[in-house]
């Protein structure tokens, strides 16, 4: 390919539930070099990703489709009409993108973000691994989140096209400190700006395990009375929504449902310490600003949270589907205020090394690599 003026990348994405990968893309999309790339997010309907990326000045269109039904034609023509010379397809689920590139003899990145097993639990492990092995097979290069995501194709293929580029988060922003937001987060919520907070932000999804930090929390005040517990985050449907709202009210509602947080900074500001319950993350954008803030974080030790987490040095890591464990945890940094703020510390350090600088830079490489395309 000729080193043309700009590079015009096509990035498809889901377009109803805004989830770490949407943010990461979004965070990658406004912090490449303009100058050099031109980016168009595809979306398959409207939704709320849609207007999130819209509202962030994204030049988002959508291809209107059926959930995940894209037609390749229809794909390609759309793709070819706006010039696109590469296409990067994010998550498991959609192959149109792939087929779209072998169409139109363009690159395709597949850039991977999530735990195949979780996102096809019903699947026996030899179709999980043809699909594994047809997401290989139609890629330029795969970029995994983590090592997690890496791992996931052990068996399947080589690692020569797999290459890790882990998620990243704005430094600037996030390890600003916001001492007039620090409260603010509880006082919209009418909460006691004096006692301990314990925060945990995600989707509103079976795969975060968010009834474990319902339990958690009914454990931990027991004791602790006074702590304040948190979770902020969008549901994916109503119906698991008031699934989880009616299993708070039967643990006498140890934790606030805030819903969806639109100022993550002003949130991890208000919060003494982060709880990741979820098992088989691959990779959290909560952790990481959490960190940035210099907030400890409890966390399951699985999936990629070890590549995140240093265990008694930035957080702690506890087995998985425990919700006692997660208990003990947040005890004990609860009532050991100097390791709280020593762990906080060190957890604001390691962040800076998940800069999105760094993530963007890795891509930007690539891009050019892919395309043959000189620096």
């Amino acid at each position: 390919m000729k080193n043309k003026y700009k590079i015009n990348i096509a990035y498809l994405l889901q377009a109803k539930v805004i989830g770490g990968a949407e943010i990461e893309i979004m965070n990658i999309i406004k912090n490449l070099d303009y100058k050099r790339f031109k980016p168009i997010a595809i979306f398959p309907e409207n939704g709320r990703v849609v207007s999130l990326y819209k509202k962030a000045g994204i030049r988002s269109l959508v291809v209107p489709m059926g959930q995940w039904d894209f037609d390749r034609d229809k794909l390609a023509n759309f793709i070819n009409d706006n010039n696109v010379d590469l296409i990067q397809t994010v998550t498991f689920r959609n192959f149109q993108g792939a087929l779209a590139a072998q169409l139109l003899k363009i690159p395709h990145i597949w850039h991977l973000e999530g735990n195949i097993k979780q996102i096809y639990p019903h699947l026996k492990e030899r179709q999980v691994n043809n699909i594994l092995r047809i997401i290989y097979s139609a890629s330029k290069k795969i970029v995994a989140c983590s090592n997690f995501v890496k791992s996931q194709f052990k068996g399947v293929d080589s690692y020569r096209k797999i290459i890790v580029i882990h998620n990243g988060i704005n430094i600037p922003r996030s390890c600003r400190d916001k001492k007039k937001d620090k409260y603010e987060f509880r006082k919209k919520l009418g909460l006691n700006r004096k006692n301990i907070s314990i925060g945990m932000a995600c989707r509103i999804d079976p795969q975060k395990r968010i009834k474990d930090f319902i339990d958690a929390a009914w454990i931990v005040k027991k004791t602790f009375p006074e702590a304040i517990f948190i979770l902020a985050g969008a549901e994916t449907t109503v119906s698991y929504l008031r699934e989880i709202k009616a299993y708070n009210r039967n643990k006498n509602s140890p934790v606030n449902l805030s819903g969806f947080c639109k100022d993550m900074g002003s949130f991890m500001a208000s919060i003494d310490l982060l709880v990741s319950s979820s098992v088989g993350e691959a990779s959290s954008l909560a952790a990481l600003e959490a960190m940035a803030y210099g907030k400890p974080v409890v966390a399951v030790n699985s999936g990629a949270m070890p590549e995140i987490v240093i265990h008694k040095k930035t957080g702690i890591l506890v087995c998985p589907e425990s919700p006692s464990a997660l208990a003990r945890a947040i005890s004990t940094l609860m009532q050991d205020c100097r390791t709280r703020d020593k762990m906080g510390s060190l957890a604001r350090e390691r962040a800076k090394g998940f800069d999105i600088k760094h993530t963007v830079s890795s891509f930007q490489k690539l891009y050019l690599e892919v395309l043959g395309v000189k620096k």
